[in-house]
């Protein structure tokens, strides 16, 4: 029948969750996830999040299967029954071949963690080594990379990527379309990008305004900035900086 598994790894403070999809008795494929923000969550809790979370996007199958009991099973079965319009359950296998394919799902879920983990620590050397490299007082813990193109002069576009210490952080990237630069501006199209990226710092006081989100980029200043481009583009950089109090 249709199942899916999912099994947790805990270690150093991080976690991961690897899931099976089974369909039609067959594996369909296996996924790892890295839930963030666990500081002080119990791990049953967490799985039971990253699950609700899961099948935000996704139909879930009628049988789930985890590798613990989870706080209030009852009522996210009743949640996830109602989202796909029949019953839904829950459980932990004990026997047979679904304990086989669990026994597979934690030791993934392990061998997930441990990969996280060493590239962790060397996204950690690697941020020492570039302090070290650019005298900085400590790590960066953000970085955004900044460039501008456009297509034969038309559809300019501004980007921002952003690194933090687990390593790209996609969620926080942006694209700017140019509104007011000409497209064969780069310095113009850099302070537009630069001005709108730090606008919630307007008031030039070097602090986000009160109705920043909290946790996006409005809000937090990057510890390192990387610009594509030469010294006119760096003058254009730190010219809205300083209008806006950013040190």
């Amino acid at each position: 029948g249709d199942a899916d598994i999912f099994a947790l790894a805990a270690s150093k403070g991080q976690m991961s969750v690897q899931s099976f999809f089974i369909r039609g008795g067959q594996n369909w494929g296996h996924r790892a996830l890295f839930p963030r923000h666990t500081a002080d969550v119990d791990e049953a809790q967490v799985l039971a999040d990253v699950m609700l979370q899961f099948y935000e996007e996704v139909p879930p199958p009628p049988t789930i299967l985890v590798d613990r009991e989870l706080p209030e099973r009852e009522l996210i079965e009743a949640a996830l029954s109602e989202l796909a319009g029949r019953k839904v359950g829950i459980s932990i296998p004990e026997r047979g071949d679904r304990r086989k394919l669990m026994a597979q799902a934690q030791r993934n879920a392990v061998e997930a963690l441990e990969r996280r983990l060493a590239e962790t620590g060397t996204k950690a050397r690697l941020n020492r080594e570039l302090a070290e490299f650019l005298e900085l007082d400590a790590p960066p813990q953000r970085i955004e990379v900044y460039d501008n193109s456009h297509i034969q002069g038309t559809k300019a576009v501004g980007a921002m990527v952003v690194s933090g210490p687990e390593g790209f952080e996609k969620s926080q990237y942006r694209k700017f379309n140019i509104r007011e630069a000409q497209s064969n501006d780069d310095f113009a199209m850099m302070r537009e990008v630069m001005a709108r990226r730090f606008r919630s710092f307007a008031d030039g006081e070097g602090e986000p305004a009160a109705d920043a989100k909290p946790g996006g980029h409005e809000a937090i200043l990057p510890d390192l900035m990387l610009i594509d481009g030469g010294k006119g583009q760096l003058s254009s950089v730190m010219r809205v900086l300083e209008e806006y109090g950013i040190t």
